[in-house]
Parts: structure tokens; sequence; C-alpha cells
């Protein structure tokens, strides 16, 4: 220790800090080494020390003058890379030292060198491999983030314009009593079949939609002929209306627009019948039409509002056709509004939408593709809706009091006006409960 005071003497400010006693402790192991070791090693060893000074007097050089709190504040600062060179060259000296004071041959001395060499930058090269892995890793889980979310982004931009909107339909419900209530039951029935709405005449035959329902059952083992029973409008209990020993049966004189149930029973030779059946809900229309009728309706709403695709216009697609059928029912059933008398020279809705003016004629909407074989099924149901005045598509409820539509680029504020919906172009669609001129 002495003899490293005389060689490093103490500077003025320096007696206490940590570079100082460093330099010092390693002065002393070279010159120990310089007395307790043969000649030939001297050399050797005063090397190995010479870089531990120096190492370690790096260590502790940048306490030296500084605050302990600077120090702390320094050392928190300093990257991972740099903190772990400075432990690799720290053990690349002390092994350099330990081989010097344990070799006697200087094969074994390079070795011990080449080996603490080779460990020290194997291990600084797996540290900086490791750092640019996680670095790389990192990396590239951002990148897969962003990916995934871009491609979240996309599958949710494509679902919203490709999917198709659900069709579904409302059966109309009646208050009817259970037709069996009271009475003896066998268990056994004839089946009511379903009705059927779209493009048929099967039960609402044309022209004749106001007044008149066509019944179907399926046929019942031993059955001779059926009692037919209706439930609704005038009839406020079950009621025998007819038999017959056909599957079918029209039944007249019933009143526009209302729901009426129906249920059969099958009677056997000897006279005893079966339960009556389950009831079948079935309602008249607002309207009659013809079969061309239905296809003009359905042929101008899909050109007005119904060529797009997308569930934005669901809603315009059902209020344009009770817009449709509203009009005309004023003008034909209940003389509101003010285009009854106009109206009243057309025999028919069909030559109303053609050829009045107020709309389009069939050779305009063929021209612009509006063909009933483009009419897509959301459109049938929404007319279909309003024709008969049930919820058909996707639950949107029919309005009764609506009559106009047009289009303009702004939104129009009016009590005349019953909705407006701004569409994807940008303009907007207006429903109107009276004419806005």
């Amino acid at each position: 220790m002495e003899t490293a005071k005389v060689l490093f003497p103490k500077k003025k400010g320096c007696e206490s800090s940590a570079a100082y006693r460093n330099v010092v402790r390693a002065a002393d192991i070279l010159f120990m080494v310089t007395e307790n070791l043969s000649r030939k090693l001297v050399s050797r060893c005063a090397a190995a020390a010479m870089a531990l000074i120096i190492t370690i007097a790096g260590m502790g050089a940048s306490s030296a003058g500084t605050s302990d709190s600077a120090v702390a504040a320094q050392e928190v600062q300093t990257s991972a890379v740099e903190t772990t060179t400075t432990q690799q060259t720290v053990a690349y000296s002390m092994s350099t030292y330990k081989a010097s004071q344990g070799a006697y041959s200087g094969s074994a001395y390079s070795s011990a060198v080449t080996k603490a060499t080779t460990s020290a930058t194997t291990a600084a090269a797996t540290s900086a491999t490791s750092a640019a892995a996680t670095t790389t890793k990192a990396a590239t889980t951002t990148k897969s983030a962003v990916k995934t979310t871009t491609a979240a982004k996309q599958q949710v931009y494509t679902a919203a314009a490709t999917t198709k909107p659900v069709v579904t339909t409302a059966p109309v419900t009646t208050t009817a009593p259970n037709p069996n209530a009271g009475a003896a039951t066998t268990g056994k029935a004839p089946v009511m079949i379903a009705e059927q709405t779209i493009d048929t005449d099967y039960t609402h035959p044309w022209n004749k939609q106001t007044n008149q329902i066509i019944v179907h059952w399926n046929a019942f083992s031993g059955a001779k002929k059926y009692m037919l029973f209706i439930y609704g409008g005038k009839f406020t209990k079950w009621t025998e209306i007819a038999t017959t020993d056909s599957l079918q049966y029209t039944v007249a004189g019933l009143a526009r627009d209302t729901a009426y149930s129906f249920a059969v029973k099958g009677v056997d030779e000897e006279g005893k019948s079966s339960d009556l059946s389950a009831p079948v809900v079935i309602k008249t229309a607002r309207m009659d039409y013809s079969a061309a009728g239905w296809q003009a309706m359905c042929r101008i709403v899909y050109h007005e509002v119904g060529g797009a695709a997308g569930a934005f216009w669901d809603k315009p697609i059902v209020y344009v056709a009770d817009c449709v059928a509203n009009q005309y029912v004023c003008a034909k059933y209940t003389n509101q509004g003010s285009w009854p008398k106009y109206y009243a020279r057309y025999s028919n809705i069909e030559s109303i939408i053609y050829t009045s003016g107020g709309f389009a004629s069939s050779a305009t909407l063929s021209a612009r593709g509006a063909n009933y074989a483009n009419v897509s099924a959301r459109v049938k149901l929404a007319v279909w809706g309003a024709v008969y005045g049930v919820t058909a598509y996707n639950g949107i409820v029919n309005d009764y009091n609506i009559f106009f539509w047009n289009s303009s680029y702004s939104q129009p504020s009016s009590a005349k006006l019953g909705y407006s919906f701004k569409t994807p172009f940008g303009n907007y669609v207006n429903i109107w409960r009276q004419y806005w001129g």
C-alpha cells in the first residue's frame, strides 16, 4: 500500500474517492506480484495488473469530484449495453490476472487469456444478439398487432358492405280462444296449411284480396268430409261456416284489412268428428290487386330505393312501399287526401303507377333496370307488409299516415315531414305525411 501511495500520491479533494482507493489496491497487487513471483512471470503479471488498474480506475473515475446523488442519477441513466460491456471488461481483467498467477508456461497462460477473451467476446455478442432479438421480437409483435388490427378493420368493413339483411316475417296474431276448450277431445285432428303470400293466389285470390281468403288443410285419415270454422271480424266466437268434402274452401264476404282464424274438423262416414285443428291466422288485404298490380308496386319501390345494397335502405324501402299502398287505399277505399278524384279515373294500381304521371311508366322502369325479375326479396316483403298491414320485414312497423317521398340535397324542416334519411351518397330521402309543395 505504501509503494502504491508513492507512485499514486493523493490529490487534494480525491482522498476519499472510490477511484483513488481502487487504483491504490490495484497497484499493491502489482508490486506484490513483482516481489513474490519469478522474474519470468513479472512482465505477464504486470501486464495483467495494469489492465486491472486501468479498468478499475475507469470504473471509479466517474465518481471523483461528483456528489453521491449525481452519481446515482448517472447510473440510473446508463444504458443496459454500456453496463454489460463494463462488467464483461472487469471479468476479462480478473481472468487474465488469475491466469498469470497460476500459469507456469506460456501455453497455459495463452490458453487462459484466449479462454477469457473468448468468454468475454461471446458474452458480449450473446448480450447484443439477445437485445437485437428482443427488439426484433417487439417489432414483429407490433407489426403483427398492426396487421391484425388492419385485418380486423377490413373484415368489419367487408362485413358491413356485403352482409345481406335478415329476411323475416311476423305472423299475424289473434285473440281466438282454444277451439277445443270445454269439449271432449280425442287428441286427433286435421292440420291446417299455412298461408302462402308472395307471387301466388293460393291463399289470396287476385283482385279479391280484401274480402276473400282461400283456406287449405291436409287430408285426415278416415274423414269423408270436413267442417270449417271461423273466428274474427263479425264472428265473435268459433262459428261453423261450411261443410265440404274438399281440402280447401274459399271464404267470401270478409271485411277488408281484418285478421281471421280458421280451424277444421274431420268427419267420418258414421258422423263422428275429430277435434278441431289448431287454427291458422290469415288477414285480408288493405287493397285489391292483380298479378300485374303486384309487380308494378314492387318495381316502383325497387326503382326508387330498393336497388341499393345495405341495411341502411331497409326503412326507406318499407316507408316508400307504405306510401305507394297508402295513396291507393286512400283514393279507392277511404276517400282521404287530395288525390282520390284524380286517381278515381284509374281502375287499378298498375295503371296509376304506369300511366298517371305520378310514378314511372313500365318502359321507363325497364330501361332503368327495374324489371320484376330484379326485384329483391326485401322489397317484396316490404310491399306485402304495406298491402296487408302487417310488420313483414325486419321488424319495421308500417306507417299508414305517409304518402309521398322525394330526394333533396339538404334535410328539410317541416311539420309535414314524417322521416328523413341521409343516404351514403350524401343526399336525403324524405318521407312526407302531406305533400311538401
